[in-house]
């Protein structure tokens, strides 16, 4: 099993990787505060964390393909039950 990755380490890769603390934390979901914790050795990411910053890394250099495991989950804009009831709503608006 690999292990959590280590300040310095962290900051190579953003580094590496051509990002900006602010652009590294959006990559991850993070707040810039939190990428600078890390960098600081202060905080840890958790192994899960690492575990996708080292699949983006691989990703980043071409070695791995993309998957969905390194993909951010994004909420769909609207579900159909949602624009459903927003056009019940707009009809009995106007009636």
């Amino acid at each position: 099993m690999r292990d959590r990755l280590s300040g310095p380490v962290i900051r190579d890769i953003r580094l590496g990787m051509g990002l900006s603390e602010p652009e590294f934390a959006l990559l991850f979901g993070v707040t810039i505060r939190t990428v600078q914790l890390w960098e600081s050795g202060v905080v840890e990411p958790s192994l899960l964390t690492s575990m996708v910053i080292r699949a983006q890394v691989d990703r980043h250099r071409g070695i791995a393909p993309p998957s969905r495991a390194v993909t951010v989950a994004r909420r769909p804009t609207s579900s159909p039950r949602l624009a459903a009831r927003t056009v019940r709503k707009r009809r009995s608006a106007s009636a």
